[in-house]
């Protein structure tokens, strides 16, 4: 967070339910950037809903009368728009709270002819699906569908491959000319792989707030359908599934975490197993360690926190970063802080020294080793500022950075409002880390705006993510989350006055659980390819931006023209 006075009105505002706003139109690319799989004109955009039109758009669906509800075999739905027959519609207007998405459809598409006026809402509980049918002439040629509350399982199978056999869903049969949407209300399915493979068709991983369009060919020539069963299969999910259950989602290691305390004591906490926390000389300031629980090499990453934040508000985050194999050191820097960040430049240049001297390992699960060859350094707000003076050498360290990621960086309240020592100096490429090493920045679309009229922003226009990375030097990566505040890559819960305050002064974009797996992943995915040469997961994320649990208004990388330098 930016360096401010907090105005007494911003405990009593975190309190208060927040006020609902209008979204602001998706900052997508063209509808090509989004086809996946085989199947011709299959388009598939995560998060194109945000978690809290999410929640309203649930909130009205259970607020409708029962009657509203049509039970069916195997889900029941609510019709909005009008009566269907064998003739047509018998049209009636859709409520607002639907036309705020289906005009938002319409007009990013462009594929509707006229205005969406027909809107289905299918319900399916675990066990529970649709048999693979064609939505009928009706709704030809085209249809979108808006899943909501967990992930399902479509699948889209050949016409060819059913001759002789009915899958039309009664439902379904209409003649006339409708422009409709589907939103569907998924139970909550457990998903699992299976051996069995079946090569004429194909299955796309539906993420709650995602949005998919059929049209044409993948209308007339496919059947779409969901198995009844409480087991989907994900060996023929198409690759647009695949980062959701990759980097942004939990790794394969099981993670301890450890309390390790200034020459006083250790105490540990364990997910998925016991480890044993040995001695060893105390650091110089109090950690959080989280690492991987099975023996082995780890690259490090010493993450900074935000200002006047706690460590132990991105335990989540951590936990996430290190399941993927690294270990992940965060010193709590101060208690009380002033606007000059020296002393938290020189504290952090000491835990990298303490790191060069031994002291991690004896703090860490047996036979989990960390790797001081590879240390990477990242930081949150003005703990990215602090991050990106140790990697310019503002403090003289005893280990070369192998990378640097930081997350919505701050370099004050705003041009000409810096905090000591100023890091960025408005001149292109200015910003050179020693040994050429390459640099993510990630950025929020919110963090520039205030929470309300009396709190200025969390991450001043002038002084934030933007700016660091017009400055970075080649290898350098900026990514944006467009509906995500300053604080929104902390746990779910943060404790406390400090914690109170994460809520209280910046403004948030919902849930914070898909941006906190964007943050991770995006880490994960860069440090592979930096630090331990593996480019596949960056590569990924480059080419298919979509696929990421968030929309993302900015994806720039600058690639370097010189060899890289290592030291």
């Amino acid at each position: 967070m930016a360096d401010k006075t907090i105005p007494a009105a911003a405990a009593a505002a975190a309190a208060e339910e927040e006020e609902e706003r209008p979204s602001p139109a998706p900052s997508l690319r063209s509808l090509g950037n989004y086809a996946v799989g085989p199947i011709p004109t299959l388009v598939y955009v995560p998060g194109f809903i945000s978690e809290s039109e999410q929640s309203q758009l649930l909130h009205h669906i259970y607020q409708a009368p029962a009657p509203k509800w049509k039970p069916l075999k195997n889900r029941r739905l609510q019709n909005w728009g009008g009566v269907v027959h064998e003739k047509g519609l018998l049209p009636q207007a859709l409520p607002s709270w639907l036309t705020k998405i289906t005009d938002r459809i319409c007009q990013w598409t462009g594929l509707f002819p006229s205005a969406i006026n027909h809107v289905l809402i299918n319900e399916y509980h675990p066990n529970q699906g649709i048999m693979p049918h064609q939505d009928g002439p009706a709704y030809f040629p085209v249809v979108a569908i808006i899943s909501l509350a967990s992930a399902v399982v479509i699948d889209f199978t050949p016409h060819q491959r059913l001759k002789g056999r009915e899958h039309t869903d009664p439902q379904d049969i209409h003649s006339g000319e409708m422009q409709t949407a589907i939103i569907e209300r998924n139970g909550s399915q457990k998903l699992e792989g299976a051996n069995e493979a079946e090569h004429d068709s194909s299955s796309l991983l539906l993420m709650p707030c995602s949005l998919l369009i059929f049209k044409d060919q993948a209308y007339t020539d496919y059947l779409h359908g969901i198995q009844d069963n409480e087991l989907h299969n994900l060996d023929k999910i198409m690759a647009a599934a695949s980062a959701f259950t990759g980097v942004f989602g939990d790794g394969r290691h099981a993670v301890t975490v450890a309390m390790v305390e200034e020459g006083r004591r250790c105490s540990s906490a364990v997910r998925e197993g016991t480890a044993p926390v040995g001695g060893g000389g105390a650091p110089p300031k109090p950690l959080l360690v989280t690492s991987p629980y099975e023996g082995g090499e780890y690259p490090v990453v010493v993450f900074l926190h935000g200002y006047l934040a706690n460590n132990s508000f991105y335990s989540q985050l951590f936990q996430h970063v290190a399941s993927h194999g690294f270990v992940v050191v965060a010193p709590q820097l101060y208690t009380i802080s002033g606007p000059d960040t020296t002393g938290e430049i020189n504290s952090a240049a000491a835990i990298i020294d303490w790191l060069a001297s031994g002291g991690l390992s004896p703090k860490l699960p047996p036979d989990v080793r960390p790797d001081l060859t590879k240390v990477s350094i990242s930081g949150h707000s003005r703990g990215g500022k602090v991050a990106f003076a140790l990697a310019l050498g503002h403090a003289k360290i005893s280990i070369p950075i192998a990378a640097l990621v930081a997350v919505d960086p701050v370099d004050g309240m705003g041009v000409g409002k810096q905090t000591p020592p100023p890091i960025l100096t408005y001149r292109k490429n200015s910003l050179r880390l020693r040994g050429s090493a390459p640099a993510m920045v990630i950025g929020t679309g919110l963090g520039e705006l205030p929470r309300g009229p009396l709190l200025p922003p969390c991450a001043p226009r002038g002084v934030s993510h933007a700016d660091f990375y017009d400055e970075c030097a080649a290898p350098a990566c900026h990514l944006v989350a467009r509906d995500y505040g300053h604080t929104d890559m902390m746990d779910d819960v943060t404790p406390g006055v400090r914690g109170l305050l994460t809520c209280a002064v910046c403004r948030r974009g919902g849930a914070r659980a898909p941006m906190r797996r964007f943050v991770g992943g995006a880490m994960v995915a860069f440090l592979k390819r930096w630090v331990e040469s593996e480019p596949e997961l960056l590569d990924s994320l480059r080419a298919r931006p979509e696929t990421v649990p968030v929309v993302m208004s900015v994806v720039e990388f600058r690639e370097a023209t010189e060899p890289r330098i290592s030291s």
